[in-house]
């Protein structure tokens, strides 16, 4: 009910260290979200099927800023979908992200896009 009535209005979502947060939840609220401009999920246990249900929602089109810092169980598949399908992102945060170590060296077409990681 309270994203019902606030989910039009909602800009910034920080969800960061949020443990008891299910996985369907953020996809689910990325529905309601239109104008969703910030997206804080770190250290959630997102995986690639929420983070995809997020960039094929009507927020990808206004989100600028995300934070997975932490997350473990996205692929780079999903992070160069999520560059393609958000127009507005100015910047991703993948700290940490133990399995996109190799997402630069394979995708030359990300230099220069702010993308920060760090092991």
């Amino acid at each position: 009910p309270v994203l019902a009535l606030c989910g039009s209005k909602l800009i910034t979502l920080n969800l960061g260290g949020c443990a008891n947060v299910g996985k369907d939840s953020i996809g689910e609220v990325a529905k309601v979200c239109g104008p969703l401009r910030n997206l804080n999920c770190t250290l959630n246990e997102i995986d690639d099927h929420v983070l995809r249900a997020v960039i094929n929602s009507p927020c990808a089109t206004t989100l600028q800023h995300v934070k997975l810092a932490g997350i473990e169980d996205i692929t780079e598949e999903v992070v160069l979908e999520m560059v393609a399908k958000c127009p507005s992102l100015q910047s991703v945060d993948l700290s940490r992200c133990a399995r996109l170590g190799g997402l630069f060296a394979k995708n030359p077409q990300l230099a220069g896009f702010p993308i920060s990681w760090k092991k």
